[in-house]
């Protein structure tokens, strides 16, 4: 079962920059804003696409390099980490879609001013990068594994 999950970290990437593609020609580099606190982080839709894919084609290198390094990582561990990094990637665009983010055809202004719930995204944000953060924990600790456990293993 060699190359599986840089198999799929590699479909990730394809699917990134097909996506950033289909943005680009229907909404041409519209941007998002995204609210955090008193503060906005404007970036375009079609760079955090394309700084996705570059991430997912990261990771596929580096599970390449430990298979040819004969140091392959464990493959339980690859699985879990590829699916918790696309759920919490799925979870940070269903807050958007699920705060009304993208829903122009309600313009009426809420309590505090805001056109969408800044807060349901926040809450969906939080999740998402606590889920982000364990997903990357799993990969260094599956690199450091096949490094030193799995060295030891063999010199026996």
């Amino acid at each position: 079962m060699k190359g599986i999950p840089q198999r799929w970290f590699l479909r990730a990437a394809a699917f990134f920059l097909v996506l950033q593609t289909f943005s680009t020609l229907f909404f041409g580099h519209s941007s998002l804003e995204k609210p955090n606190q008193d503060t906005y982080f404007v970036f375009s839709a079609s760079g955090l696409l394309l700084l996705l894919s570059g991430q997912m084609v990261f990771m596929a290198v580096i599970y390449w390099m430990f298979e040819k390094m004969k140091r392959p990582l464990h493959l339980g561990l690859g699985k879990t980490h590829f699916f918790v990094t696309i759920f919490a990637l799925w979870l940070f665009g269903v807050g958007l879609f699920e705060s009304g983010f993208f829903d122009n055809s309600r313009p009426q202004q809420r309590i505090d001013g805001a056109l969408f719930d800044y807060k349901l995204l926040n809450n969906y944000n939080i999740v998402a990068g606590f889920a982000l953060f364990f997903a990357q924990t799993i990969f260094v600790i599956n690199c450091l594994f096949a490094l030193f456990i799995r060295r030891k293993k063999q010199k026996r």
